[in-house]
């Protein structure tokens, strides 16, 4: 319970200042994500995400937030690009279902 208090009071009451060429003036309250290079952001993701992951064999995935990496190492490229379909549509599913987009568009096949 106490890490979820700790978790809870990270995340709300936060305030931030835009700074243009001349000095801050007012605080806006922040009243989504977690604050930008905050090492509670990994944390969060593992406890949230990480765990939903499919497994395929031969199959290594890494992923930190919108950003996935998976390797394959079957013996064909057709067998790998099937796999690999397969898999990025699996994480796509699951990710929806948790309210979690990966991005098509940096989509790449490296062979």
């Amino acid at each position: 319970m106490y890490r979820v208090a700790w978790i809870k009071s990270l995340l709300s009451k936060r305030q931030c200042q835009l700074i243009f060429q001349s000095p801050p003036k007012v605080f806006c309250p922040v009243a989504v994500g977690t604050p930008q290079g905050s090492p509670i952001s990994a944390r969060l993701f593992v406890l949230y995400l990480a765990s939903h992951h499919p497994t395929l064999p031969q199959c290594l995935a890494i992923s930190y937030v919108d950003d996935l990496t998976i390797t394959d190492g079957l013996e064909s490229i057709r067998s790998n690009i099937c796999a690999l379909q397969y898999y990025f549509g699996s994480v796509q599913r699951q990710g929806a279902d948790l309210g979690v987009a990966f991005s098509v568009p940096k989509t790449e096949l490296i062979l």
